[in-house]
């Protein structure tokens, strides 16, 4: 059970909500009280009477005719998996401001159904969610970071640093890697202020690899890994940890090739 939900007063003027009844408009508070941190729930009357007494009064046929009505009018879209029917609310991020999403068992929406979600609620869904689609840009479409511009020479960041965001380039191979995708935006700017060569890359690269498979970022489900920006800034990579030649082996076979090839560009 969530512990903070949110009710924005701006939806008193709300032409769905002002049009729910008080019965539809109980059914949709325990939605947002009832979901998880990314505004899931199963689609299914006997959740929603769970959480509530007073609705738990009240027939399961009444308490779906009020999800219909929640579903016709758009506050809340539709999805499956795997067999079984949820519920999520394209606007939840905009409202509920979740920083720190937990753990949650339920899936996330299905890639289709992200161009309907508002796109603060799909990048809570994309950096946090462990079942979050992977959505690719069209062919030939260059995409920038979220804080960034592009140019005709490339991705400029806030800040006009070059190569932050492109995939492919160093950036997007550190942000692949790392194990805790949260504050990207924040993320980009560190990289920006440090400006690493190919070389500190390599070097960035091997220490996250093996930090990844180490003891103290290993227990409690990773609670210990520091967030990326914080990573960048303090210069964690210099952090003496004891490695898993497994997990090293495993890990930075690609980044090596990559550190390998700035590298050698450089040398040119």
């Amino acid at each position: 059970m969530p512990e903070d939900r949110f009710i924005h007063p701006r939806l008193g003027h709300s032409q769905k909500v002002t049009s729910l009844t008080d019965f539809e408009f109980r059914v949709w508070c325990q939605y947002l009280l009832t979901a998880d941190d990314y505004g899931v729930l199963p689609y299914s009357a006997a959740v929603i009477r769970g959480a509530n007494l007073a609705i738990a009064a009240r027939p399961d046929g009444a308490v779906m005719e009020a999800l219909d009505v929640l579903l016709a009018i758009g506050l809340v879209l539709p999805f499956e998996h795997q067999g079984q029917r949820f519920l999520c609310d394209p606007v939840w991020q905009d409202f509920q401001k979740v920083r720190y999403p937990k753990r949650t068992y339920y899936p996330a929406p299905a890639a289709e159904l992200f161009p309907k979600l508002s796109r603060d609620t799909a990048r809570l869904f994309r950096e946090n969610h462990t079942n979050a689609p992977v959505i690719s840009p069209p062919l030939g479409h260059r995409r920038p970071p979220r804080s960034g511009r592009l140019t005709a020479n490339g991705v400029v960041d806030v800040q006009g640093q070059e190569g932050c965001g492109e995939e492919g380039d160093p950036f997007e191979a550190f942000w692949s890697a790392y194990p805790k995708k949260r504050d990207r935006d924040d993320a980009v700017r560190a990289w920006a202020k440090l400006k690493p060569e190919p070389a500190l890359v390599g070097t960035m690269m091997l220490a996250l690899a093996t930090q990844k498979v180490s003891a103290d970022w290993s227990r409690e489900n990773g609670r210990y890994v520091p967030y990326p920006a914080t990573w960048l800034n303090r210069k964690r990579w210099l952090d003496e940890v004891a490695p898993s030649a497994n997990g090293l082996r495993t890990d930075i076979s690609g980044l090596v090739r990559f550190a390998q090839k700035g590298t050698s560009r450089d040398q040119q």
